[in-house]
């Protein structure tokens, strides 16, 4: 047991607390990187639209008479 400002704190009731703890801040991390990778995920396809946008616009400018 801890011993807290005179209160008895069983260490199971601390060590659950703790898990609780860590599994929030994880969950929350994966969740920020998740988010993260979406956002890369989004910016990459709209830079392929660009590019194939940009080929095209070249392909005209190069066959057009």
């Amino acid at each position: 047991m801890n011993r807290s400002y005179g209160h008895e704190i069983p260490a199971s009731k601390a060590i659950q607390h703790m898990q609780l703890r860590l599994s929030a801040e994880l969950v929350s991390s994966v969740a920020r990187q998740r988010k993260s990778f979406e956002d890369t995920d989004k910016m990459i396809e709209h830079m392929r639209c660009r590019l194939k946008a940009a080929s095209r616009q070249r392909d005209r400018n190069v066959f057009s008479p």
